[in-house]
């Protein structure tokens, strides 16, 4: 998988914005928005496209709607909540964008400044390895995990993963308080909309756990902030900083390995990654690589790495995704992703990759090693055989 490159990132993500000026005043059609202050994944939100990044106005047309637009512009799928905070700043000397979101599209129809605004718009994404937010008091065979301190998503998540010697699949953080372990999901029929697990948690008031009592309970894959673990993809998945929502919280070699289907195309893509001046970030994927219908292992890495003479800490994102296309008649099969800290520069980071299978057909002879044919198989082919000697049985008797 051709992907060994360094990539720079001393541009932002960048999205489409069209600007014009009216009549002095001066209106954006697209969004290109961050966190402040400098985060991944929630703050304040702010505007770059406008001169000193102005915040977004909360007076009006912020819902969660509005956050859910923004938190996908970022790459996310979506927001876990969402608030509106006093202005802090005096609006004459420092102008908010009104934005007017809409809900058939990805990025707001269009911003522009207002020097009257009282409140702030604020959202947390919601995090990789989120299943959704399920009505009922806990899930099917669940345990209840005993919170010692404040509750967090991180703390219930590493509860989960190491309970009484047991690692669990999921963790449900519920009640701002409690949080819930089980290897098994809910009915689907219980699933409810996110807004619905908005409940801040005891211990960091800026993340939800779950509904505002038991009866909703937020679902998380507990490979979210691990430093291991193997997950079942169809053509998408994340992998994020050991501890994550946390800060970075083990300085061992990390791997998790996806089990996927077969793919010939690749897309990677930073969310976000908080690295210190000087340092890197650096990524390996090895998969399995069916080549001339043998089986191989290749290896491929990307570096993120900062300039020395950076100052502070920021967020960086990739501008546009990597991508690669496997070679003719090359296929790819699963996926483990490495990752070497160095726990001085790195504090989080957040990863997606997307694979796909591009003009390709499947051989009519599969590439694997050949196995011992079933039973069932092996009772078919004995059947035709058997037809096929009487039939050369009564031909041989109608020829004689």
């Amino acid at each position: 998988m051709d992907l060994d490159r360094k990539v720079s990132l001393d541009n932002l993500l960048k999205v489409a914005v069209i600007c014009l000026q009216l009549f002095g005043a001066v209106t954006c059609y697209g969004g290109d928005f961050r966190f402040d202050p400098e985060s991944i994944w929630r703050g304040t939100i702010r505007h770059s496209h406008f001169k000193g990044d102005p915040t977004v106005c909360a007076d009006s047309n912020w819902n969660f709607n509005s956050a859910q637009i923004v938190c996908k512009s970022l790459g996310f799928t979506g927001a876990m909540f969402y608030r509106t905070l006093n202005n802090p700043s005096n609006p004459d000397d420092e102008p908010s964008v009104d934005c007017q979101f809409t809900s058939a599209s990805n990025i707001p129809i269009s911003c522009h400044l207002n020097s009257n605004c009282q409140e702030i718009a604020w959202a947390a994404c919601q995090l990789p390895g989120y299943k959704g937010c399920y009505f009922g008091e806990g899930f099917p065979a669940y345990t209840r995990f005993p919170v010692s301190g404040g509750m967090t998503i991180e703390e219930c998540l590493e509860g989960c993963r190491n309970h009484n010697g047991v690692r669990y699949r999921y963790a449900a953080p519920s009640k701002g308080t409690d949080c819930y372990c089980s290897d098994e999901l809910p009915r689907s029929s219980l699933s409810r909309a996110a807004s619905n697990c908005d409940q801040p948690c005891s211990g960091d008031a800026m993340q939800a756990c779950g509904g505002a009592s038991n009866t909703h309970s937020a679902l998380y894959d507990t490979i979210l902030g691990s430093c291991d673990g193997n997950a079942m993809t169809s053509n998408s998945g994340y992998v994020t900083s050991p501890g994550f929502p946390g800060e970075v919280s083990s300085g061992q070699s990390c791997d998790w390995h996806f089990e996927t289907d077969y793919y010939n195309g690749t897309k990677i893509s930073v969310i976000g990654a908080e690295v210190g001046a000087g340092g890197g970030l650096g990524v390996t994927f090895e998969v399995e690589t069916i080549h001339r219908f043998t089986l191989e292992t290749d290896d491929a890495s990307f570096t993120i790495e900062r300039d020395a003479e950076s100052v502070g800490d920021r967020i960086w994102r990739t501008e546009e995704p990597i991508e690669r296309t496997a070679a003719a008649n090359i296929l790819y099969k699963n996926m483990t992703i490495g990752f070497s800290p160095s726990a001085s520069s790195v504090k989080w980071f957040v990863i997606k990759f997307e694979i796909s299978t591009v003009d390709f057909e499947m051989p009519t002879t599969t590439p694997l090693p050949t196995t011992t044919p079933s039973r069932a198989s092996s009772r078919i082919i004995d059947t035709h055989f058997l037809v096929m000697m009487v039939f050369a049985l009564f031909l041989l008797h109608h020829m004689t």
